[in-house]
């Protein structure tokens, strides 16, 4: 298979590993097909999906091992899933910190500051409703958000949609969303799968379920320092992660999206399950276990 770039990209390579990443016609649309997915190649095909309960995939009959390190084939003939329970050249950065130094590092809330801001932008006593999810962690951020908001002077309300629809209704600008959480776990080690992607004017598609640009930010100077870093990239790789540097610094001060915290997962199985497998970027092999 040959891939014609319509220009250079130092990251292709990446993008072309990532779990993923699958070749599909040019006339597939850019937007959620919802219940109806794109045909793949995998040895595994969705038989049914419930956004609220489960999805269960089965055996692609039409498909043949061709490299086992590239895909070896699974051990289940059926997996069902249940539903309802730091890049290169990275330096911490924290200016909104109770005594922020020289570490970057985030040590206390700033609420005298925080307070003199929103009085300053002349929007205390505003309503701002937090739109968060009904699962228990979800729910347990989405009334803290709505504490600290009251705390520095706005009258904030939780607004809990599924974690099924959070997500695309957030991206969509129609939705007209003051405030949010989402989660998003790095693709690969660049600084753009975070910047450019969560901050990039070309990541925000007005209208759309599926704009990653969540909150529309759109600087053309913060803009210009992306596109030179990744233009950087394709020849200093060096050069370019100091770069980023300085986005990630423009970008905090500017504050379009606050990073809250980074998660660790941890799968509890049955002592039943046998040959675990953890990958770093997929999380764990579903296809490589079995039960006994």
């Amino acid at each position: 298979m040959t891939f014609h770039l319509t220009a250079p990209d130092p990251e292709f390579l990446d993008k072309l590993a990532l779990p993923f990443a699958v070749a599909v016609p040019a006339t597939t649309p850019l937007h959620d097909m919802g219940n109806t997915p794109v045909p793949g190649t995998g040895l595994y095909m969705w038989k049914s999906y419930q956004p609220s309960t489960a999805a269960v995939m089965v055996r692609n009959p039409y498909f043949h091992v061709w490299s086992k390190d590239a895909q070896p084939a699974g051990n289940p003939n059926e997996i069902e899933f249940k539903f309802g329970l730091n890049f290169p050249g990275y330096k911490p950065y924290c200016p909104f910190t109770l005594h922020a130094g020289a570490s970057g590092r985030w040590s206390a809330p700033d609420l005298a500051k925080a307070r003199q801001l929103v009085k300053q932008s002349g929007t205390r006593g505003a309503h701002v409703a937090v739109v968060g999810t009904t699962d228990t962690v979800g729910k347990a951020i989405t009334l803290q958000f709505v504490q600290d908001l009251n705390r520095i002077g706005y009258v904030a309300t939780p607004k809990l949609l599924s974690n099924a629809i959070q997500n695309p209704y957030i991206q969509d600008s129609r939705n007209h969303v003051q405030v949010a959480y989402s989660q998003w776990f790095q693709d690969y080690p660049a600084a753009s799968d975070f910047l450019n992607v969560l901050l990039g004017c070309g990541y925000f598609h007005p209208g759309s379920d599926a704009s990653p640009n969540i909150s529309g930010f759109c600087d053309r100077s913060v803009q210009a320092q992306m596109n030179h870093a990744l233009r950087l990239g394709e020849t200093n790789p060096a050069a370019a992660n100091l770069v980023w540097s300085q986005v990630d610094r423009r970008a905090t001060d500017l504050s379009p999206i606050i990073t809250l915290f980074n998660p660790k997962l941890v799968d509890f199985v049955s002592e039943r399950l046998h040959g675990y497998q953890y990958n770093p970027q997929a999380g764990f092999l579903w296809d490589e276990a079995w039960i006994r």
